[in-house]
């Protein structure tokens, strides 16, 4: 087999595992090292003309790993990418060629926006898919718990300052970009709901293992603040979620309760008066948790006609999702297909999901 079939086999394979796992950025796709050492190979042997999305993904998770594992600047990152190649660092090829692929491919693919202009566009867009790495995991989880300190209500500006005292350049890349903040925000958000026990250990064992990993060590720097409040701060509240009414046999958003009293939650209609509410249309509604935190679209979300089937916990009856891999439980399948649903699987039958925009669905 050629190098350049090699490639386009391969880079099958990860196309396909980034579609069928939606990751928000590139370095969530693990790549062993002796995989990595092949694709390096590999490319370096083909330096292919003709870039197919497979030699792109290759060339892409070469390039994100790297960065990942340099964590110094820009140059160090160039140099260990050629390194790796078996040649000098070219500044000419990187702008002209290997740049423009991997920023193409990453643009095309994912919602992580990338830098458009700059000196160091290229390899800016790199390092925003390097995420997280492990090398700067630590400063990153000092940022999420210095953050959490007055619950969920920081602002942007905060932020931004604070962003600027993680020491990893490859971290600080990734976090001064939209995308970054949304990450570290719904990061926040999920380590409130681990200490307040709302997710449970079988549910994180279901998030994919880089998310679970940096979840993990993230709870672990704010179980180590010393004599630390619990996290019931104003501000503190968890996301609403999207849940199903099984008695009305509807979708519904479900608030806190206590959030609910303590008049904390706003939706495009206004202040929310009631812990649930039914759905109206098929778009994820946006709500924002005072003191004036910044609007959100609700997620994860799902509606009849998104896809044949969606799963939702037997004990709050919050959607789960409507793919990948959860834990042994009970669960409400809401279905299309119900004839695909094997006979052992069901536990009761509960009927018809009243829908105003699609198709009537069958739950179970």
């Amino acid at each position: 087999m050629s190098s350049e079939e090699w490639l386009d086999q391969v880079g099958q394979e990860y196309l396909a595992q980034v579609e069928a796992e939606e990751p928000q950025f590139l370095i969530e796709i693990d790549v062993p090292d002796a995989r990595l050492k092949d694709i390096f190979a590999n490319i370096g042997r083909a330096r292919p003309h003709h870039w197919s999305p497979q030699k792109r993904i290759c060339l892409a998770l070469a390039a994100v790993h790297s960065a990942a594992q340099a964590d110094e600047s820009e140059d160090s990152f160039r140099e260990m990418f050629y390194k790796r190649l078996g040649r000098h660092f070219n500044l000419t090829e990187w702008d002209s060629e290997y740049g423009p692929v991997i920023s193409e491919f990453l643009g095309a693919w994912f919602s992580v926006d990338v830098p458009t202009s700059g000196p160091y566009r290229y390899v800016g867009t790199v390092y925003r898919h390097a995420g997280i790495p492990v090398p700067a995991r630590s400063g990153f989880c000092l940022l999420v718990v210095g953050l959490l300190q007055d619950g969920l209500a920081f602002t942007r500006n905060q932020y931004d300052d604070a962003v600027q005292r993680v020491p990893s350049l490859v971290a600080q890349c990734f976090l001064e970009s939209d995308s970054g903040y949304e990450f570290t925000k719904q990061t926040a958000r999920t380590i409130l709901r681990l200490d307040h026990g709302q997710i449970s250990r079988e549910e994180l064992e279901a998030f994919p293992s880089y998310r679970r990993s940096l979840y993990e060590a993230a709870l672990t720097a704010l179980h180590r603040v010393p004599n630390r409040p619990r996290l019931a701060l104003k501000g503190s509240y968890p996301p609403p979620t999207l849940g199903l009414d099984v008695t009305a046999r509807r979708l519904v958003i479900q608030f806190d309760p206590q959030g609910v009293n303590a008049n904390v939650y706003r939706t495009a209609k206004g202040a929310v008066y009631y812990a649930t509410q039914a759905v109206s249309g098929t778009e994820s509604p946006v709500y924002s948790i005072r003191p004036e935190t910044d609007w959100t679209e609700l997620r994860p979300w799902w509606s009849p006609g998104l896809s044949q089937s969606a799963l939702f916990r037997a004990g709050d009856c919050a959607l789960v999702g409507n793919s990948g891999i959860v834990a042994p439980g009970r669960y409400y399948l809401v279905t299309s297909v119900p004839e695909s649903i094997p006979n052992d699987f069901i536990l009761e039958d509960s009927g018809y999901l009243e829908s105003e925009d699609a198709d009537a669905l069958e739950t179970y």
